[in-house]
């Protein structure tokens, strides 16, 4: 996610079990999303767990995306689009 003038926001990388969200290019201490199973994630940064999601507390919407809810560095207004796009992504 960059600014109209191309500054970097917040980097987002997918992958098969996780994504690691960091706002430098090098990614480095990000937060990561790590998807367990089909029925639940976690949040963790700098291997402290952070929350946790299960299917359970989200009746069946099971997405891990829910999780960037839980990043207070992350303003509200980009943290729904980022949320939008890892739905569309199938996260």
């Amino acid at each position: 996610m960059r600014t109209a003038s191309s500054k970097l926001l917040w980097k987002i990388k997918l992958y098969d079990d996780k994504i690691k969200i960091s706002d430098n290019e090098e990614n480095l201490d990000p937060y990561e999303i790590k998807i367990i199973n089909s029925e639940e994630a976690k949040l963790v940064k700098n291997d402290a767990k952070l929350a946790r999601l299960t299917n359970e507390e989200v009746k069946g919407a099971y997405f891990p995306s829910l999780l960037i809810n839980e990043i207070s560095e992350i303003p509200e207004d980009q943290k729904r689009i980022i949320m939008d796009e890892l739905v569309l992504k199938g996260f």
